[in-house]
């Protein structure tokens, strides 16, 4: 495993990850995770950028501020979890002195473990190892666990056939990261199931008072083997680096994937390493922070691999090279046994009745109408009712209505804003508390039944508690589909020019 700098010089020869602990977000909004080093005698605490989560073993050796590694071990131990929701949360606090001590450090002894008890021994994994082998396996993983939009900003747009998935990755996707199990992995988490509910409560638990230290809540995931390096006394297990995982169980069985810029062939394994290759800058990882004990001039370029291996057996997956430049590309709709209920606007808005917005005088947005969350938007509207040729038809804002709790941000009701432009229909809804749902933009739909499938839309939105179902979108045969992501940097301008770019005009 390749070296790099992450700490500061001159820290020992004999120092190693100690405990990786939770998330914490700095007044200027820049992300970080907790890091505890043990020199032999003492706890250095610190912390780094979210993005180096996927290297962060305990027990991984740091020498002049070079992390190396976690050291080979013949101690490798096997566990196989019946359900994740069967075990709980407590303090490091609460581990035995003789397994694992916190010498004293009030904030390490109120960092979370993951406890679990099989055959007469407790398993003691710590929170921010399930986080690092499950869902950050590299560092585009990790920087967007705690983004607003996910991991939907990788994904151009996807579609299901029976049970085969086929998915069209975006420009961002790093070209390096194009591997069966990489992307199995990403539509694995991204897609409804255990990993995508995990991943949410990480997204969740981070927005919450750090003090309180938890990483995510327990959701049930069944049958998942595990196999680690460990270190035992008694009947008590501390699983200190997941090497392995099995038993996970995608929601499709065959995978067909393209990417814009893909210039090799992924291998024929079925199982393949998560890989990061040499050279690989992603300039979205690092935030620079200085922190007790540790380096500012972090090296922004990432290892070249890490030491998990993760097993989706059976799963057929193909890499499709493009044969075309034209990037206009729709997804075909498909038969599918989803059932699609009949809903009326009526069904999803508080009132009946929804408000339209006046687009040529957005420089000062309306103060009758709740527009919470979704300024920016209006604004990249108005930018391309003014700037651009496309001519918007009618600009709608509805509020929610419903039981999911979704629907309510605080006391007042989400609202959805319904964008009429060209040949197109954009869905958009009030995120004030940056809740994590992308851009729906609708592309050459029936105009006699448009009405009423922008209904079933935001019924099933609001029945999946705030998100997208793939399978119930692709069951429509009277449109096409294309999600657009948000990005925090983005100005009404570039957010216009973006949304344009996903219409047929």
């Amino acid at each position: 495993m390749q070296a790099y700098r992450f700490f500061k010089p001159g820290l020992g020869k004999e120092v190693e990850v100690y405990w990786v602990g939770s998330f914490w977000k700095t007044r200027t909004n820049k992300w970080n995770v907790n890091v505890y080093l043990f020199d032999g005698m003492q706890i250095i605490q610190g912390y780094l950028p979210i993005g180096a989560m996927p290297f962060l073993a305990i027990g991984a050796k740091v020498d002049d501020g070079y992390l190396r590694g976690s050291m080979a071990s013949e101690d490798n131990g096997e566990l196989r979890i019946n359900n994740l929701a069967q075990g709980n949360l407590i303090n490091f606090g609460q581990l035995p002195r003789n397994l694992c001590s916190y010498y004293g450090n009030q904030h390490l002894s109120r960092e979370k473990v993951y406890s679990y008890v099989c055959d007469n021994k407790t398993y003691f994994i710590p929170q921010s190892e399930i986080v690092r082998a499950f869902l950050t396996t590299n560092t585009t993983f990790a920087n967007s666990i705690i983004a607003p939009e996910g991991l939907s900003f990788l994904i151009s747009s996807y579609n299901i056939v029976g049970d085969k998935l086929n998915v069209e990755l975006s420009k961002e996707y790093p070209k390096q990261l194009l591997t069966h199990g990489n992307v199995i992995h990403l539509m694995s988490v991204y897609l409804k199931g255990s990993l995508n509910d995990l991943w949410w409560s990480v997204f969740r638990n981070a927005l919450t008072d750090s003090s309180a230290k938890k990483m995510f809540d327990i959701v049930p995931m069944k049958g998942v083997k595990l196999q680690f390096k460990y270190k035992q006394f008694m009947n008590f297990v501390l699983v200190k680096e997941i090497r392995d995982i099995s038993g996970l169980r995608p929601p499709f069985n065959s995978l067909s994937y393209t990417h814009p810029a893909a210039v090799e062939k992924s291998g024929d394994k079925e199982e393949e390493k998560r890989r990061i290759p040499k050279g690989n800058k992603d300039h979205r990882n690092l935030d620079h922070t200085t922190s007790p004990g540790f380096d500012s001039n972090r090296d922004a370029v990432w290892h070249d691999s890490i030491h998990i291996k993760m097993h989706f057996r059976g799963i057929k997956a193909e890499h499709v090279m493009k044969q075309s430049d034209n990037p206009r590309k729709h997804i075909k709709n498909v038969s599918t046994s989803t059932k699609i209920s009949k809903y009326t606007l009526r069904n999803y808005i508080g009132d009946g009745k929804g408000k339209p917005i006046e687009l040529q005088n957005l420089s000062v947005l309306p103060e009758d109408i709740n527009i919470a969350g979704l300024e920016k938007f209006l604004r990249a509207v108005a930018y391309i009712e003014k700037h651009t040729s496309a001519r918007v038809h009618n600009a709608t804002v509805v509020p929610l209505a419903g039981e999911s709790a979704f629907v309510r941000v605080g006391e007042s009701p989400r609202n959805c804003a319904v964008i009429f432009v060209e040949e197109s229909v954009i869905l958009e809804f009030g995120r004030p508390d940056n809740y994590p749902i992308s851009t729906l933009i609708i592309n050459k739909y029936d105009s006699s039944i448009i009405e009423d499938d922008i209904g079933k839309l935001i019924a099933s939105v609001i029945e999946n508690n705030g998100h997208w179902d793939a399978s119930f979108l692709s069951a429509f045969h009277s449109f096409s589909y294309k999600f657009a992501k948000h990005s925090r940097n983005d100005t009404p301008e570039n957010w216009g020019s973006r949304l344009l770019q996903k219409m047929w005009i």
